[in-house]
């Protein structure tokens, strides 16, 4: 090989190299609008009626198709970068520049699979919009994805399955071809998508699983007047326990102890969700029909809110000098991890009443 012929080889390689790495910036800017899409999606969302709605399917089909196109970009670049490389061996530098071919390749094949995962998700969204609407509504949607199925029925038997006519083969050897067939042709090239694709569903169930335990606060207070109000207010999405018990230096062999039942608490919320109302509401009553969550589609985690509030008065429990307070709460009851301890001096001298601590804000 002479130089002229190194050079513009060299040439060559290293503008396609800039501009990979060029599409690869792009590439970059969309997995980051993709991400975020995902993660917003899955945590703010919590898809009901059915197990994934338009918008996790779409945002999962992006990000899965950004993840891959990337890897491929990356691949390329890791094999194109150690063709820059001397060898002293010319069959090592042909292997290293027969890897870095096939790399490039396999990016622009990466996009039109992609591309063909979009389509796919589109017409998969369609068929989940259309299902949410009668029959009659939705039945040009049904005729356009039957006559789309129809058309790529008709490509697929042409380019591929009768070719096997003009092949003398027995019954069982044709249908085990047309097995393989659909294997090399339909599973195999999009079985890195369909793994991404099964990762980032399952990711997405983690976030949502997790967002369900959003953070919330709790506020205790207690006034320094004779009842000694005790003041409870709480944002959680589950049903606390708490408990109190009160020690005195009088009798420090009786502690007392409380559990404030789930039923004592008053409760207050904020339900966000998207919902058929033709459905649920009974024109003839005007009013929303019994088993209405049957029919929700989507719950918003982020915009939904569960509020607790609980007061009591301690001066029955008081005795003359010092009584330390214990306030126990479990925020996500016994079936969770979260302990949290509240722990104050309450100093009784006739009606006159000291607390050495009276507020407490805790983020959950």
């Amino acid at each position: 090989m002479d130089k002229n012929s190194d050079h513009n080889r060299l040439t060559v390689r290293t503008t396609r190299l800039g501009i990979v790495v060029i599409l690869f910036g792009a590439v970059w800017y969309i997995f980051k609008g993709s991400l975020n899409i995902w993660y917003r999606t899955f945590s703010e969302n919590l898809a009901i009626r059915f197990f994934l709605d338009i918008g996790s399917i779409l945002s999962v089909s992006w990000l899965a198709c950004a993840i891959l196109i990337m890897l491929s970009i990356l691949q390329y670049v890791f094999f194109e970068l150690q063709t820059f490389k001397y060898f002293e061996i010319v069959t090592e530098e042909q292997q290293v520049l027969k890897k870095a071919e096939v790399s490039f390749i396999r990016i622009f094949k990466s996009i039109k699979r992609c591309f063909q995962v979009m389509i796919a998700s589109l017409v998969i969204s369609c068929i989940i919009e259309a299902s949410k609407k009668p029959l009659s509504e939705s039945i040009y949607i049904y005729l356009f994805l039957l006559l789309f199925l129809i058309f790529w029925l008709l490509v697929f038997i042409k380019e591929k399955v009768l070719p096997l006519r003009n092949q003398k083969l027995t019954k069982f050897k044709k249908i085990a071809l047309f097995f393989e067939l659909i294997m090399s042709s339909i599973i195999n090239p999009f079985w890195g998508v369909i793994k991404t694709f099964g990762i980032l569903i399952f990711l997405g169930i983690l976030v949502s699983i997790i967002s369900l335990d959003k953070k919330g606060y709790l506020e205790i207070e207690l006034k320094e007047t004779t009842n000694i109000p005790l003041k409870f207010n709480m944002q959680n999405n589950t049903d606390p326990n708490i408990y109190i018990n009160i020690n005195n230096d009088t009798f420090p062999n009786e502690n007392i102890s409380k559990q404030i039942k789930t039923n004592e608490l008053d409760k207050s919320s904020m339900e966000i969700m998207e919902v058929d109302n033709t459905k649920i509401f009974d024109k003839k009553n005007k009013q929303i029909k019994e088993g209405s969550w049957e029919h929700v589609e989507i719950f918003s985690l982020k915009e939904s809110n569960y509020y607790y509030k609980y007061t009591t008065e301690l001066k029955k429990y008081m005795v003359e000098g010092r009584n330390v307070v214990k306030i126990i709460v479990l925020p996500s009851g016994t079936s969770g991890k979260q302990r949290i301890v509240v722990t104050t001096t309450i100093n009784k001298q006739g009606d006159i009443i000291r607390i050495a601590k009276k507020r407490f804000k805790i983020k959950l």
